[in-house]
């Protein structure tokens, strides 16, 4: 099914998330994007934290969730495409490490708990003598991260 690129899209949201999609729509041609917040990049305030604490590409899908693993591969490749392409963007590329403590202290023998190593790139589970305390199994891997100045990139459209 093809989406029309001529009507309104409304993003909530001014975050890493929010101004990434915006982005990524005016990229493909979608002309009228509207991005709705209460706080911008720009805003120096503690209610937004993502100039401070910076952003990068981490996963929170359940192992069983393939509609939000989904959304996730396609925002690892934009930022990897804007960390390898768009030096305006400030993504770089970065190290990761996932310690997960699976709820009711166990999983389900079905489900593929490192569904992550079709996300990112150098995946490595961490045997299990190496977890952290009270956590059931983790993962190191390379991301991507941003410190927000994305918006710069949006303001060019």
């Amino acid at each position: 099914m093809l989406i029309s690129t001529s009507g309104l899209i409304l993003i909530a949201g001014g975050g890493v998330t929010g101004l990434t999609t915006a982005i990524c729509l005016l990229k493909n041609g979608y002309r009228d994007v509207l991005v709705l917040a209460k706080l911008l990049p720009g805003d120096l305030t503690t209610e937004y934290t993502s100039p401070w604490a910076g952003a990068a590409m981490v996963t929170a899908a359940e192992p069983n969730d393939i509609r939000l693993q989904e959304m996730d591969m396609h925002s690892i490749k934009e930022f990897e495409r804007l960390a390898n392409t768009e030096a305006d963007a400030h993504v770089m590329h970065c190290p990761g490490v996932q310690y997960v403590q699976a709820p009711n202290g166990g999983m389900s023998p079905d489900e593929d708990v490192y569904w992550a190593r079709k996300l990112y790139s150098n995946f490595k589970v961490i045997p299990k003598e190496k977890l952290v305390s009270k956590t059931d199994y983790g993962y190191t891997f390379d991301s991507c991260k941003t410190l927000l100045l994305i918006f710069s990139s949006l303001l060019c459209y």
